[in-house]
């Protein structure tokens, strides 16, 4: 039993945090418009305040429902490794990652960006473009704080041993991120060796698919392979095909 089992184990405890501020802020920012006359612009606010408290709820909910499996996983259960790793080649593989979840925040804000003059058009013609700018620049933002604000409580992590990860038949747990798949409609698509180019180190690629808002969504996960363990990562890849 390491330090790790200790701590809370929820891993949407960061992104619970944010939502919920971001959910407050959304309701002053849709009250505020109301009240100066722009109700569009505050009906907008109010629907995607109410849509980030309901996101919250569901996200405390499979929270909690992850924190079990992962102290199931910390016990051993369906454990196919456990692997440490020195503190150099651990902050490599979190400055990649951080590197990876911020690029991931800049994609979301331009999305938004885009967006919100386009649905202010076509709400309110060409007048509404000042409108859904002010949304696109505010919502982006918010947005934008819960990705880059993500990476940043990873990387946060990754300072404080110990630096493990776990492996199971059906997940990995890294630095306090759970990646799950035989569940909810989530499944492994591929397992394989790569050299992972952003740190240089040899890692297993697991590639997996879960469903999201928009379908199906593929998702990527490279976990370090530390010195010596090549042999046991073919072992595990073998076993998840």
């Amino acid at each position: 039993m390491t330090d790790i089992q200790t701590t809370h184990l929820n891993p949407y405890r960061p992104l619970i945090h944010r939502m919920i501020l971001v959910a407050v802020v959304l309701n002053a920012a849709g009250a505020g418009a109301w009240i100066i006359g722009q109700q569009f612009a505050g009906i907008v606010l109010a629907m995607f305040a109410l849509c980030v408290s309901i996101v919250v709820v569901i996200v405390l909910v499979a929270g909690r429902k992850a924190a079990r499996k992962i102290r199931l996983l910390l016990d051993g259960n369906g454990l196919l490794a456990q692997w440490e790793y020195s503190e150099n080649i651990f902050q490599t593989y979190i400055d990649a990652e951080f590197h990876r979840q911020r690029s991931n925040a800049n994609i979301t804000l331009l999305v938004f960006l885009i967006a919100g003059p386009v649905i202010g058009i076509a709400e309110e013609g060409i007048s509404g473009v000042w409108i859904g700018i002010a949304l696109g620049i505010g919502l982006g933002a918010f947005a934008y704080s819960i990705g880059y604000g993500l990476a940043v409580d990873f990387r946060k992590r990754g300072m404080t041993p110990p630096h493990e990860a776990y492996i199971s038949e059906s997940s990995v747990y890294l630095n306090g991120l759970f990646v799950e798949w035989n569940s909810m409609g989530s499944q492994l698509v591929s397992t394989e060796i790569q050299n992972d180019e952003a740190t240089g180190m040899p890692s297993i690629f697991f590639v997996y698919t879960i469903r999201g808002r928009y379908g199906v969504q593929t998702k990527e996960l490279f976990v370090p392979i530390p010195e010596g363990k090549i042999h046991e990562a073919q072992k595990i890849i073998t076993q998840l095909q």
